[in-house]
């Protein structure tokens, strides 16, 4: 169950209250949740802010980052937040669909493109993300 502190920051991002907190999957590692309120449906993963800090921020500058190049279509990160010791990083609901031949192409394609980004300099300008060394 989504902790009580983590459910009123969103409400307080959100400006809505949230009606339902159903747990999903993909999440990985995280806590996932399709959070529903009045007006729309949102993703949300959650995990320990002491025990993988700033993990989310980190994913959200990469999911950014992937949508400015226009080749893939990635879902818009609303907040990444702490609150009573968890961290949670919200998200646009997307709807799953069924894969196809036409989809897997589409996703081939996106992908071929988003390798065709190029640089001055080799690999990320910042760590995607690396555990602490005291939690390796």
């Amino acid at each position: 169950m989504i902790d009580k502190a983590v459910t009123a920051a969103v409400e307080d991002i959100l400006f809505e209250k949230i009606i339902k907190a159903q747990s999903v999957s993909g999440g990985d590692i995280n806590e996932a949740y399709c959070l529903q309120t009045s007006d729309n449906k949102y993703f949300i993963k959650v995990n320990s802010a002491k025990r993988f800090p700033n993990m989310f921020e980190r994913e959200a500058e990469g999911l950014k980052r992937i949508a400015q190049t226009a080749a893939i279509n990635v879902p818009l990160g609303i907040a990444c937040g702490e609150a009573d010791g968890y961290s949670y990083f919200l998200m646009e609901w997307v709807n799953a669909a069924r894969p196809d031949d036409k989809s897997f192409a589409s996703l081939g394609e996106g992908l071929a493109s988003l390798h065709r980004a190029t640089s001055e300099l080799f690999g990320f300008d910042t760590d995607n993300y690396r555990l602490p060394a005291s939690k390796q």
